[in-house]
């Protein structure tokens, strides 16, 4: 078990051993919760934790993607009077 401060603005340093453990860095999010009157603080997921998790249908190209939203812009603002 660790010992930290919090302070005036109520914030509170986590010890380097647990960031350490957890691979959390400076700028992380962090979830903080209360559970059984406890604080409980959880890292939230960084998005490049996500990368390679989802199979993409297919692999576009810049030009593939200027098309697609070249079209949907077009067919969006056409159909306004």
């Amino acid at each position: 078990m660790y010992q930290t401060l919090m302070s005036k603005k109520g914030q509170v340093v986590v010890p380097k051993v647990i960031r350490d453990a957890l691979n959390i860095e400076a700028s992380d999010k962090l979830y903080v919760t209360v559970e059984q009157g406890k604080i409980v603080m959880e890292p939230a997921i960084r998005l490049s934790e996500l990368y390679g998790t989802f199979k993409a249908r297919q692999t576009l190209s810049k030009e593939n993607v200027k098309e697609i939203v070249r079209s949907k812009v077009k067919r969006k603002f056409t159909k306004l009077p």
